[in-house]
């Protein structure tokens, strides 16, 4: 004989026994579990898309000195000169082109002036 009780489906036996009650508790946990796994891999995603739109990127940056530098940050900030890039190698190279370095030149050697000093006679 099979009743229903609510959502669950209980079979008595005609002893009164009641059979499936273990059951029951295996397909709620089972239930519980594939609930749980779907969560957390939804949120994983959920997470990871998130990493990616905040994802830094590289940008070349000048001081108040002239000095060049690349930096990954957010977004472009008001020592930024060039970028957006995706990658630091195309930042650098960038950074090539809008900042040369200066050829350097060698210094010029003075001879020191020769002091001649003159006698003061009284």
């Amino acid at each position: 004989m099979i009743h229903g009780t609510g959502g669950a489906i209980i079979i008595l036996m005609p002893e009164g026994a009641i059979v499936g009650g273990n059951m029951l508790k295996r397909a709620v946990l089972l239930m519980a579990v594939a609930i749980f796994a779907l969560t957390c891999t939804l949120c994983a995603f959920a997470a990871e898309k998130q990493v990616e739109k905040k994802a830094k990127q590289w940008f070349v940056l000048k001081d108040k000195n002239g000095k060049c530098s690349v930096h990954q940050e957010k977004g472009p900030t008001p020592k930024s000169i060039a970028g957006p890039f995706a990658t630091r190698e195309e930042a650098v190279k960038a950074k090539e082109k809008e900042c040369p370095k200066p050829e350097k030149k060698a210094p010029e050697k003075k001879m020191p002036e020769k002091k001649t000093f003159e006698k003061k006679t009284p």
